[in-house]
Formats: structure tokens, C-alpha cells, sequence
């Protein structure tokens, strides 16, 4: 089967408490309280516990950034000096880096040509390369936690858990094999969607200046305006140009009429319609519909599903 037909499946997060807070991680870290982390299939499985909204993907889990080259990297290894790497760094996600302003992804090393989450994933000849910048967190092999309630896991360290047996832990090649499914870090967050180009404002002046040629030559601000006699000697009506249409203020005075009128004939309209919505929610009070379902209360622990489908493997 080709890796192309297998089913994609993405990592889960579990999580621990660092100095007594609440924190989502992939696997346990140095920083976490001791003993405190709990496992992606435990979380998921109890919808009362305190790290329960820990139960997704990793996408925005948080990782450490290199002081010296400024990237994110999930390990020392993925630095050039790896004294100067910060292990928690709250502008470091899994996936990408938001100390940028334009959207940047995480990226991770290789094993010979495979990307992996880190160094341990190599198997004997293979090389590691520090990092890879095709290697982004949806090309990632990782494996799986295989007990119970399975789910992709970056690391066997991400199937332990303090009090419970530790769950079996295989790797990506094996869960291909085994289960058909590819198990992959995480999917990527898609860029921003671009808001659309802005109109120009509307330019009110006009593009080229007329040329004095355009003008009358009237001085307009003491030539008085030209009157007529309609045909039974009195003053044409002053509402009118002679052009016939209506001039500014007898235009704004029928259009405040007309408003007026609607705005009684509306107001009747609603009072009307608020007396017929009255009568029928009196009506409705007095006959109230009968329920068409049950409600049942949400139990206090809940099964989520899987990452991986509960397979028997055969070993």
C-alpha cells in the first residue's frame, strides 16, 4: 500500500502542570511538575478532568525557540547552539511562529529523507539534519500510543503516565503496516484570508481644470436672474427653472410631505400589527406546544473517539 492511500491521522496533545498552572504539551517536559502529566487517551476519555480541554490536536501546543538563530524548535537539537534554547516560549506553536508578522512555519529535521520529530526517530543509517525547511509539522512521521483508546503520539514518553501502565507505543512505519493510517504531527493553519482591495474615494473635483473658454463671461453675482410672464402676466412659478424642472427648495418641501404621510400611514400599520401579535401570544399561552424531545443529562465521563480506530494489530 502506498503512503499516498493511507489515511492521514494527526498527533494529540496530552497535558502537565508547570508551578501548579494547567498547560498543553505533546509529551512530557522537564519544566512540567514532576508526575503530573496525562496522557492524550485520558484526557480525551474524562470530560470532568481539569486538563480536559487539552483533548485536540497539537496544532497550537507550545514549544521552545533557539537563542541563537531566533527559529522555533521543539528540542535543543534543532539548534546551532543548543545552550541558547528556550524550551517554552509562548510565540512558538508546533506549527508555526507567531513572533512573525507574516504568517512563518515551524520547522523540523530529518532522518535520511524522512522528517521527524526528533533525533531518536532514526534508525541505523540514517543521518539526522537539524532541520529541513520542507519538513514542516504536516510532513512529520510520528507513531502512535496502541492501548485502548489509540491516538498518534510524537514519542513513547507521550504513553506514560504516572499510576497507569505505561501503553505501547509503535512507530510510524508499524502503524502503516499494521492499521493502514499515516500518523503526522499536525495539519497546517491556513494563511489569513485577505480582506478586499479598498475603492478610491469618490474624487468630486473634476480631472482637468476647465479652460476660461468654458465659462460665461456674465458676472453672474450681479446680473440679476432672467424672469418671465406665464401666459396670464404673472411670474412664472418660482419652483421652476427654465429648464422646467424643480428647483432645490420646493423639491426638499414635497419630499418632507411625502415622508410625513408614509410615516402616518406606518405608524397606524404597526400599532395594528402589535394588537394581532398580542392576541396570538395570548393564544399561544393558553396552548402551549407539547415537547418533541428528551433532553438527557450529559454523563460525567464520555468516550471520545479515537485518533486511530481500535485495531487488533495481532501481537
Amino acid at each position: 500500500m502506498s503512503a499516498d492511500s493511507l489515511e492521514f491521522r494527526e498527533g494529540y496533545a496530552g497535558g502537565c502542570y508547570v508551578n501548579g498552572t494547567a498547560t498543553c504539551v505533546a509529551e512530557p517536559q522537564d519544566y512540567c511538575d514532576e508526575g503530573t502529566f496525562v496522557m492524550a487517551s485520558y484526557v480525551r476519555a474524562n470530560k470532568g478532568h481539569p486538563l480536559r480541554y487539552c483533548a485536540g490536536d497539537l496544532e497550537h501546543v507550545v514549544i521552545g525557540r533557539c537563542g541563537d538563530s531566533g527559529e522555533c524548535s521543539n528540542s535543543p537539537y534543532g539548534c546551532e547552539d543548543e545552550e541558547t534554547w528556550d524550551e517554552d516560549d509562548e510565540t512558538c506553536t508546533v506549527t508555526q511562529d507567531l513572533g512573525n508578522t507574516e504568517l512563518t512555519y515551524v520547522t523540523y529535521g530529518k532522518c535520511g529523507d524522512r522528517c521527524v520529530w526528533s533525533p531518536d526517530d532514526c534508525i541505523e543509517g540514517e543521518d539526522y539534519i537539524r532541520k529541513s525547511p520542507e519538513c514542516t509539522a504536516d510532513k512529520v512521521q510520528i507513531g502512535a500510543c496502541f492501548d485502548g483508546h489509540a491516538f498518534c503520539a510524537v514519542s513513547a514518553d507521550s504513553c506514560t503516565q504516572s499510576g497507569l501502565a505505561d501503553e505501547p507505543f509503535y512507530t510510524h512505519l508499524q502503524i502503516q503496516e499494521w492499521v493502514g493510517a499515516s500518523c503526522f504531527l499536525s495539519s497546517l493553519p491556513l494563511p489569513a484570508k485577505t480582506s478586499p482591495a479598498t475603492r478610491e474615494p469618490w474624487n468630486t473635483m473634476p480631472a482637468v481644470a476647465p479652460t476660461p473658454s468654458a465659462f460665461s463671461p456674465v458676472d453672474v453675482g450681479t446680473t440679476p436672474p432672467e424672469q418671465s410672464y406665464n401666459e396670464k402676466g404673472i411670474f412664472g412659478s418660482p419652483w421652476k427653472l427654465s429648464s422646467g424642472v424643480f428647483q432645490t427648495g420646493g423639491f426638499v418641501a414635497m419630499v418632507a410631505i411625502v415622508a410625513i404621510i408614509l410615516g402616518i400611514i406606518i405608524g397606524v400599520s404597526a400599532v395594528y400589527c402589535s394588537r394581532k401579535d398580542d392576541d396570538s401570544w395570548k393564544a399561544d399561552k393558553e396552548h402551549p406546544p407539547v415537547p418533541t424531545e428528551i433532553i438527557d443529562p450529559c454523563p460525567d465521563v464520555e468516550y471520545a473517539a479515537s485518533s486511530l480506530t481500535d485495531y487488533d494489530v495481532g501481537y
